[in-house]
């Protein structure tokens, strides 16, 4: 399977890194705390923090790559390196100092 390529590169390539500093949120469809934490994170998107949405089911590279466990989840991502995570559901405040801090 692999081409030569450094795969943690190709994934970041993928994921369309243009932004130096972004939030990865991993969910699922059927998860009842993403259901409840998809709308906080779409309004933390509006207020323009970059937010990167993976569907745990249909981007199993990612979950793999990222060794996720629990949805949600959200990884802080910096100059392409996993920089820290949490899991399970956060107020609006704490994901933006999650972020800022």
């Amino acid at each position: 399977m692999s081409d030569g390529k450094n795969p943690v590169r190709e994934i970041f390539k993928r994921l369309n890194q243009k932004q130096m500093k972004k939030l990865l949120y991993f969910s699922a469809s059927w998860c009842g705390p993403c259901r409840t934490f998809g709308p906080i994170m779409d309004k933390i998107s509006q207020s323009g923090i970059p937010i990167q949405k993976v569907d745990v089911e249909t981007d199993l590279e990612l979950v793999q790559s990222f060794s996720i466990r629990n949805v949600p989840t959200v990884i802080l991502v910096q100059n392409g390196q996993e920089v820290r995570r949490f899991s399970g559901v956060k107020t609006e405040q704490q994901v933006k100092d999650f972020y800022n801090n």
